[in-house]
């Protein structure tokens, strides 16, 4: 009968998704700047390595910035492809499809602001321009045939 009863308490946790802090900078807006300028440059796991030059370049553009897990020059996660997402007050939910192109900020995410601007659903600038999101790694391929 215990045992019933622990199995039944145990249905009703939901797993936890960890939350990240979510910044923007509207330095990764500019569609001109060198990645050259960013961690996940050159190298083995470089973008320009890759035949990217510009921020504009990126097929997931302008949804790009920095992550948690990219923590320095040519690290493993450079191009790593991420959906956010962010649910509102309202109960409302937004993401993004991001690549990784930079270190993050402690904790979380640094994006451009029209990607803060669109997970947000146009409130970037209300909210202060940070909020708490869920993000999952997701399959490279995703970034490489996003539209920005």
């Amino acid at each position: 009968m215990k045992l019933l009863g622990i199995a039944a308490a145990l249905s009703l946790v939901t797993p936890t998704v960890p939350l990240y802090t979510v910044l923007y900078d509207t330095f990764y807006d500019g569609t001109q700047i060198s990645l050259s300028s960013v961690a996940c440059s050159t190298g083995q796991y470089g973008l320009i390595t890759q035949g990217y030059n510009i921020f504009g370049d990126l097929p997931s553009y302008p949804f790009i910035g920095g992550a948690p897990l990219v923590e320095g020059w040519n690290s493993p996660y450079c191009g790593t492809c991420w959906n956010i997402t962010y649910t509102n007050p309202q109960g409302s939910t937004f993401f993004v499809i991001f690549t990784a192109i930079n270190t993050g900020n402690q904790g979380g995410f640094t994006i451009s602001f029209a990607g803060m601007d669109t997970l947000t659903n146009g409130n970037a600038l209300r909210l202060d321009g940070m909020i708490s999101a869920s993000a999952t790694q997701i399959s490279e391929r995703t970034c490489a045939t996003a539209a920005g």
